[in-house]
């Protein structure tokens, strides 16, 4: 127990007085923290309830299911659709029961590259070619690199072949390349994200510039030394900034290109 100091030259109702009025005093300051304690109580309830309006007022995006969303792709300016294999087994459905002989094949000139399929790529402009190759060389392993650029190469479907030559060995997702290639020299690495109808859209920022979205409305992406994971929260930071929207940070990682990103 406390030890309770008396004063021996004071009478004992005089020395229980003082300790009375002790007792009040910290009576008082129990009180007022409690009382603080009652008022920031309210206060972080308040500010949950404000913060969980805001997320509620956040505009949802909307998940593409066509049959093509589970590849890598973007519609051009002309409105082709692009599509590229995310890893051997996607390369080589792509290329097996994907491409129609009306189509274009684009590969990145380097070891480990997606098959990129332009649909009705023959039909297509050179403007939608060169953006199919920006999108080709930006998905392959020279963005792992981190390097600016890379040649990207063109044929038609009936030159790329399934079967190695006699006596070569073939991965699984590679193909042979027949006869003269249409080469995209020092094809620029570059991807851009922003929303379009409530939808994640990803090209080559040429695409977007065509159809006259302002810079200020892209997050752009270069290769380099940013952390896939940490790139992608950059990226998330950026459209909600820019768009005021909700977003699932998975559907943003699915749809970046390999390793490393500058964000600007």
């Amino acid at each position: 127990m406390p030890e309770i100091e008396i004063d021996p030259d004071k009478k004992i109702t005089k020395n229980a007085a003082k300790y009375y009025e002790k007792s009040k005093k910290y009576k008082e300051k129990i009180e007022g923290a409690k009382e603080a304690i009652k008022e920031t109580k309210k206060l972080i309830k308040k500010a949950k309830k404000k913060e969980q309006t805001k997320e509620e007022q956040l505009k949802k995006i909307k998940r593409n299911d066509e049959w093509y969303s589970k590849f890598h792709w973007f519609k051009t300016s002309n409105d082709h659709l692009v599509i590229a294999g995310k890893n051997a087994d996607q390369n080589e459905e792509i290329v097996k029961n994907y491409m129609e002989k009306e189509d274009l094949y684009f590969h990145a000139d380097v070891q480990g590259a997606p098959s990129v399929i332009l649909k009705k790529g023959k039909e297509a402009e050179e403007k939608d070619m060169e953006q199919t190759a920006v999108f080709a060389g930006s998905y392959s392993s020279a963005w792992k690199q981190g390097v600016g650029t890379t040649d990207v190469y063109q044929v038609e479907p009936d030159q790329v072949k399934l079967g190695a030559e006699s006596g070569e060995y073939m991965g699984k997702g590679s193909f042979m390349i027949k006869g003269e290639k249409k080469y995209y020299r020092n094809t620029e690495l570059k991807i851009a994200f922003t929303i379009q109808n409530s939808e994640i859209k990803v090209a080559p920022p040429q695409k977007f510039k065509e159809e006259g979205i302002n810079k200020q409305k892209l997050v752009l992406l270069r290769p380099g030394d940013t952390e896939k994971n940490k790139a992608s929260k950059q990226i998330k930071q950026k459209l909600i900034q820019k768009f005021n929207v909700k977003i699932d940070l998975n559907w943003i990682l699915e749809r970046m290109p390999p390793n490393g990103c500058l964000v600007k």
